[in-house]
Parts: C-alpha cells; structure tokens; sequence
C-alpha cells in the first residue's frame, strides 16, 4: 500500500495453505517498519472430530499472545483460551491450561 507521497507505507505478505475443506490463512507478515510481525493461525485437520475439523485451532500474534480454541461435536466453541503473563503454546494448545484465560460460553 503506497501513501499519499507514493512511498510504500504497507507491506503485508499473507501465506495460505489448501486444506481438503478449501485455503486458509497461514500466516500474517507485517514488515511495514522493517520489524516482520508475523501473526500464525492452525486448523483442526482430523476428520473424524466432526465438530472441530477445519475449524480455527490457535492464532499467535507477534507480541506472542495467543488464543486456542476447542469445539463441542455440533462444532460450536467449548472454550477458548488466551494468553497469561508468559505462558506459552504448544500444538495441543496452553500447558498448563490453569494458568491461562479459560473463556466458556453459555450455549
């Protein structure tokens, strides 16, 4: 994206990957001031978790919070935790969970 005076004042690469359910978002590349702030996104791949499947799993930001979701079987979010202090993430989600923010809602 170009401002006004024609100088680049965006520059934004996204990376999408084809799933068996369509393209998704990978990742996010932000180097606009030359800091490369890069924001990743998972998805549920196992088809025979019918609720979850090809839903959104995490997103990391560049600050290095996250949120991790979990689904129910009719596919509707169960919990959703996001980042405390420095507790990081890992592929199976927030270890230990107890010392993230838990998000249950009300169905």
């Amino acid at each position: 994206m170009k401002n006004s005076s024609g100088h680049i004042s965006s520059v934004i690469e996204r990376t999408y990957k084809e799933f068996p359910w369509g393209e998704e978002l990978l990742n996010q590349a932000d180097d606009s001031d030359g800091d490369n702030l890069v924001t990743s996104f998972t998805y549920y791949e196992d088809s025979n978790n019918p609720g979850s499947y090809s839903k959104l799993k995490s997103v990391e930001n560049p600050d290095g919070s996250w949120e991790y979701y979990e689904y129910d079987s009719q596919g509707r979010i169960a919990a959703q935790y996001s980042s405390w202090l420095d507790l990081g993430i890992s592929a199976r989600g927030p270890m230990p969970v107890s010392q993230a923010i838990t998000t249950i809602p009300q169905h």
